[in-house]
Formats: C-alpha cells, sequence, structure tokens
C-alpha cells in the first residue's frame, strides 16, 4: 500500500529517516545530513532557480549579478541561500506569495524563486504583465527521490525505471503535461482584476 504525506522539509526528512519508506524529490545533498536515506541516482525532475524582475532594465547573468540589488528569497529555500550568501541586501520572506508582492510593490528589486513556482505564483496572483522571469536560469539542479535504507535493494529497480521514464521521452512529457495543468488552474484563480 502507497500512502503520500504532505509535509514541510524539516517535517518530512527526520519521518523519512525512520518511519516512512521514501522522500520525494530533493536535492541529493540530502543524504549527508540524513544517512539513513539511500539516494535514488537517476534525477527525477529539477528545479532552476530564477530571477524575477519588475523593471525591465535590470539585468541579471548568475548569482553574482544580484549583488547592487534589494534581493528577495524565500526563507530556508537553501538554493537560494546560498547563492546570495553574503549579499548586503537579502530580503527573507515566509511565503512566495509574499516575495512575489514585495517585487510588485518595488520594495524589493529582484525575486529569486524556483522558475516554474515562480510563474504559478505571479499567475495565481494576478502579477502577469507586472513581473517577470529572466531567463536563463540562474542554475540547474535535478531532484532525486530517496528510499530508507532498508528498502536499499530496491534501488536499482527504481533507478531503472527511470532510466527507461527519461529514455522514452515520459518524464518530460509528464512534467509539461502537470506544468501546463496546474498554471491553467492557478489563472482560473487569479483575481479577475489583473487578467
Amino acid at each position: 500500500t502507497t500512502e503520500i504525506y504532505t509535509l514541510s522539509l524539516h517535517d518530512a526528512l527526520p519521518i523519512c529517516s525512520g518511519r516512512l519508506d521514501g522522500e520525494v524529490q530533493r536535492v541529493f545533498d540530502v543524504q549527508r545530513e540524513y544517512p539513513t536515506l539511500i539516494a535514488v541516482r537517476e534525477p527525477i525532475s529539477y528545479i532552476e532557480p530564477t530571477a524575477f524582475v519588475r523593471d525591465a532594465g535590470i539585468n541579471v547573468n548568475g548569482w553574482a549579478s544580484l549583488r547592487p540589488y534589494r534581493v528577495g528569497i524565500v526563507r530556508g529555500v537553501g538554493s537560494s541561500e546560498r547563492g546570495t550568501a553574503g549579499m548586503p541586501q537579502v530580503e527573507p520572506t515566509a511565503t512566495m506569495d509574499q516575495m512575489m508582492s514585495m517585487l510588485a510593490s518595488n520594495h524589493i528589486d529582484v525575486a529569486v524563486n524556483d522558475l516554474f513556482s515562480g510563474l504559478l505564483v505571479i499567475r495565481k496572483l494576478g502579477l502577469d504583465g507586472q513581473l517577470r522571469a529572466v531567463l536563463p536560469p540562474l542554475q540547474h539542479i535535478d531532484m532525486y527521490h530517496f528510499l530508507n535504507e532498508r528498502n536499499r535493494e530496491l534501488v536499482p529497480r527504481v533507478e531503472a525505471v527511470i532510466r527507461g521514464m527519461r529514455a522514452s521521452g515520459e518524464l518530460q512529457a509528464l512534467r509539461s503535461q502537470i506544468t501546463e495543468r496546474m498554471l491553467n488552474e492557478a489563472l482560473q484563480g487569479a483575481p479577475s482584476v489583473n487578467r
């Protein structure tokens, strides 16, 4: 029987280290902190930390180019925290919604978020046309499944299935379908005043 739980990163990983069978879609380095998790070494998905701006005149070319700007990040998002470490004007926020609203109201110059999640929040908040992603993304980070060490024997089988799904194009097709569906659903719920 498969049971799926939605938990925060801090809640999910300690539980997974003992009680649950696996953890879905985490960065590879998770296994350093949680040695009882065994990585499925075939990436299942990816995130792309991306700069979002209101002002079309802001040029972004890598993490270091953000230094002169007031940069918003979501507290606890490791890629954003690492990428902006040591920068003088970083504003941590509690949520993506809060960060994108701060960008829209000019409280920050740049918001850093995963490309897909950022587009989703912009659409959900009805900020299409006001905020834009600066491409290419700042970084590409592969995401992996992890299994509890007691399920170690399943790792090669799961890797083979993911490898086959990637080779056949099924993984990309699933990602595209899910992305499109979620963006359309966010548009349905966006404030009508900004559509």
